[in-house]
């Protein structure tokens, strides 16, 4: 008897799978606060209903007022007048947005060049001219100054002017090569009261910042340098912040910073948990003199741009502690316009091992002529020699 089978067919529909959609869009700062001209990059973050990272999804910016501020196409925010606005991003059908605040600085810093510059060098220059305004908001005093020609730099011209508020000479020359002497930054003439600067010099290699802007890195270089010229780290013995120096002859003592605001700011971003000794932790072992008792402490600070050395790859934050220690020194000041930085430190090893990144060393980059206290009749009333 033949047997009979029975075929059962079982029909399976599949769906087709979509792409999950964008349901959270985090936007990072949560907030802007920016100086006309000034710039703060935005990053846009998206998950999916799960929480999972979505990625290929394109992502458009606006400004509620272009009067105020424009972003780009990638998120780069710029003030343009002074006011409140909101940016926007939006992607797969879903938008987040930040506020937006510009304000007009009333910090000037003039830039005058006694040697010639490339293109590319005189960009720097003002960027970090810009971005150092984006930072210290206030006003300071004008200043009468009646200067010497050659106590600036062997180049400086004679000043005899009322400069508001702070004048920078920058030279850019032939030192010695590349990989030697990068050069050095620092003021040469403050206010007699209040002991904030009103004349600086920056002075550089011509074959080092070649290199730099080869390397992507000669902006940082530039805005480290930058920072010395307003008092970080040449005017901290001034204001009398320098605890437990590490020069002349004591390396690896603990030196630091004891301004509370800068302390403020260093437990703000991690700090609170550091247990290798008093706040906040100055160099105080790698490098030479320019080094030692004026940058952060690298095997603490790691990235950020104000220590002693400037990573190659990678971002060189200038975070809020940085700001806030010019804060303890008088400036006014806009944390909210610092970098995000943000760490987990602990105590760090007695002697640091040697990095495995790529590092640009600063070198003696301190300026350590002799600084010149004015009165408000403009003429020096003592001189300080470093």
């Amino acid at each position: 008897m033949p047997r009979t089978f029975s075929l059962v067919v079982l029909a399976v529909a599949v769906a087709a799978c979509s792409e999950p959609g964008v349901i959270t869009i985090v936007l990072t700062p949560a907030d802007v606060a920016l100086t006309v001209g000034g710039t703060q990059q935005l990053t846009a973050t998206l998950t999916d209903q799960n929480e999972k990272p979505v990625t290929g999804v394109t992502v458009t910016w606006a400004s509620a007022n272009a009067a105020v501020a424009t972003v780009s196409s990638s998120g780069l925010v710029r003030g343009v007048g002074a006011g409140a606005t909101a940016v926007s991003a939006r992607a797969g059908g879903s938008s987040s947005s930040v506020p937006v605040s510009v304000t007009q600085s009333a910090f000037d810093i003039e830039l005058r060049n006694l040697t010639s510059l490339t293109a590319a060098q005189h960009q720097a220059f003002d960027n970090a001219r810009l971005r150092w305004r984006q930072l210290v908001v206030g006003d300071l005093p004008d200043a009468l100054l009646t200067a010497a020609a050659g106590t600036c730099g062997s180049n400086s011209p004679a000043v005899n002017e009322v400069i508001d508020d702070l004048v920078i000479f920058v030279t850019v020359e032939e030192i010695d090569g590349v990989g030697g002497t990068l050069g050095s930054a620092g003021p040469c003439y403050v206010r007699n009261t209040g002991q904030l600067p009103i004349l600086g010099r920056m002075r550089f290699d011509s074959d080092d910042l070649a290199q730099l802007q080869i390397t992507s890195k000669l902006g940082e270089v530039i805005l480290h340098e930058m920072g010395h010229v307003l008092g970080f780290g040449t005017l901290w013995t001034s204001f009398g912040h320098l605890k437990n120096p590490s020069l002349p002859s004591s390396p690896g003592a603990d030196t630091h910073f004891d301004g509370p605001q800068a302390i403020a700011s260093f437990d703000a971003v991690g700090g609170n948990t550091y247990s290798g000794g008093a706040k906040v932790p100055v160099e105080n072992s790698q490098g030479d003199e320019g080094t030692r008792d004026a940058h952060w402490r690298e095997s603490v600070m790691d990235e950020e741009l104000m220590t002693g050395f400037i990573e190659a790859v990678g971002l060189n934050p200038l975070s809020r502690v940085s700001v806030a220690s010019l804060w303890d020194m008088g400036y006014e000041v806009n944390l909210a316009a610092s970098d995000p930085y943000q760490k987990v430190f602990a105590a760090p090893a007695a002697a640091p091992a040697a990095s495995s990144r790529e590092q640009i060393a600063l070198g003696n980059d301190v300026y350590r002529g002799p600084l010149y206290v004015v009165a408000p009749s403009g003429e020096v009333t003592r001189i300080v020699w470093r």
